[in-house]
């Protein structure tokens, strides 16, 4: 930190006839020439540090020359590891022109986010400048690993549906410059843009269920991937909220969509009948679907969905240019069925047509994957989410893959068959992936990130015994198995 160390004798001699003054520290003490993120609950500043190396990145500096810094000797610089896991706060005092004030810093071990500024509604996305996002980043992927600290203008608002009963929300994020002109930025490795999703992970106790999903999914799709997430830890307006997912949003830029192609959002396809479409006039958003693109609204905006909806009632497509993706189809149907993820039978995905071969092609891609790897959604729970509600041998019914299978039970059997083993010999391994949820949970908590967390929102019930989920990921990979093998899964 480039800060001298005394010891607190030499420190109480160097206050003697000096007032102690109330002013924060943070507005004249800096890291990066950005004031430090701070928690109004413990009264802790907080610098995010990377667990990769042994000494701590960065220096604070004064505003003014004139003004000295110090820390207070303590025992856990030896240790930077166990200082950042146990979250030890670190004494430091600033010395001015007869006066003196003394605070405390933190050091994470996850990239920070903070935002000060007014939370606007939803429907008020389009305003500008009127807040501040700062990321701080020990290890940006695109400065080489370097230290980085990059801010901007923006909005944030609430999103989500049912997330939004809980205290700690999610956030969706819009970036601009000074001026209120929109802008983009890269964050952790993740790509350009002025629009971001921070997901307050909270239905999930163990905070790395959709870390995994979502990775899978990427793993098992290379060619038609979703989202991508970081964790990191966000501060707003001085408190501390948490550990969050930042997250890129699945749109144009993501998908490289073009003209031509159409891209909704799926809320819930059930009670969608033949009439739906027919009342929707120039509409480009229900309760059920939201249009992502075109962002404009046209006459035929509504086709390539109303196929796919269409194929759900009927079996069969009305238009002999519109056909579905099955190997995507039959993809997305083993990655539920694995995942247990029953919030994404008939909601919860984005539905892709894209030009492909003079025809569009109707493919699928999930989205919010917190209720997987066993988790569901239960009423009967605090956070509305309880462990095991549906058993290890549950085959769930996706009415998409049922209607395929119906039409041609060969050719889906063997497909489903050949994929199952592709990626049982690659992707889904047992050792393979409870070490991954070993990594994940092993981030937390060695950046103190965990245990903050859980003392900040206590209700959420977190835990670290990722036991449940190893036991998930084997007995359910031993039931896919043998059901597959048998041919038990175009059951209703």
């Amino acid at each position: 930190m480039s800060v001298e160390v005394k010891t607190e004798n030499e420190l109480d001699r160097m206050k003697e006839g000096l007032i102690s003054s109330d002013e924060p520290i943070g507005n004249f003490v800096l890291y990066g020439e950005h004031e430090l993120p701070y928690d109004g609950n413990y009264g802790f500043y907080y610098i995010s540090q990377s667990l990769n190396s042994e000494e701590l990145k960065g220096k604070l500096e004064t505003t003014d020359k004139k003004l000295k810094v110090y820390f207070y000797e303590d025992s856990y610089w030896e240790d930077k590891a166990l200082a950042i896991k146990e979250g030890h706060p670190f004494r430091f005092i600033v010395f001015g022109d007869g006066w003196y004030s003394e605070d405390e810093v933190v050091f994470s071990g996850l990239p920070i986010v903070s935002i000060t500024g007014d939370l606007v509604e939803s429907a008020e996305k389009g305003v500008g400048n009127n807040s501040k996002l700062i990321v701080w980043d020990p290890e940006d992927d695109e400065a080489s690993g370097l230290y980085t600290i990059k801010e901007s203008y923006c909005t944030y608002y609430e999103r989500g549906a049912s997330s939004r009963q809980f205290e700690k929300k999610s956030f969706g994020i819009r970036l601009f410059d000074e001026k209120g002109n929109s802008q983009n930025k890269s964050f952790l490795g993740m790509r350009s843009d002025n629009k971001w999703i921070l997901n307050a992970l909270y239905s999930d106790t163990s905070k790395i269920r959709e870390m995994m999903a979502v990775g899978l999914w990427n793993e098992i799709s290379p060619e038609l991937q979703g989202t991508r997430i970081k964790y990191v830890e966000v501060f707003v307006n001085g408190f501390y909220r948490g550990i969050y997912g930042l997250m890129e949003p699945i749109d144009k830029k993501q998908l490289g969509l073009r003209d031509g192609d159409y891209l909704y959002k799926c809320g819930s396809i059930n009670g969608v009948g033949k009439d739906y479409y027919d009342m929707l006039a120039d509409s480009m958003e229900t309760v059920e679907f939201e249009v992502e693109y075109p962002k404009e609204w046209q006459e035929d905006v509504w086709y390539p969905l109303q196929n796919y909806t269409d194929f759900l009632l009927d079996g069969k497509l009305q238009d002999e240019q519109v056909i579905l993706d099955k190997e995507n189809i039959v993809r997305f149907w083993l990655y539920l069925q694995f995942l247990s993820a029953s919030d994404n039978i008939d909601k919860n995905f984005y539905i892709l047509a894209t030009e492909y071969d003079k025809q569009l092609l109707i493919q699928k891609i999930p989205w919010d994957m917190n209720y997987s790897f066993g988790d569901a959604w239960s009423v009967e729970s605090p956070n509305i989410t309880r462990f095991g509600v549906f058993g290890i041998d549950e085959i769930f019914s996706v009415q998409d893959y049922q209607n395929l299978y119906r039409n041609n039970e060969r050719e889906i059997s063997d497909l489903t068959s050949q994929m199952w083993s592709s990626m049982r010999q690659s992707i889904i391994q047992t050792d393979r992936l409870c070490g991954q949820a070993a990594e994940y949970m092993s981030l937390l908590t060695e950046s103190g990130a965990f245990q903050r967390e859980t003392l900040r929102w206590p209700e959420a019930g977190n835990s670290t015994d990722i036991t449940a989920i190893e036991g998930y990921i084997r007995d359910r990979i031993a039931f896919l198995d043998n059901a597959i093998a048998q041919g038990n899964y175009g059951e209703e």
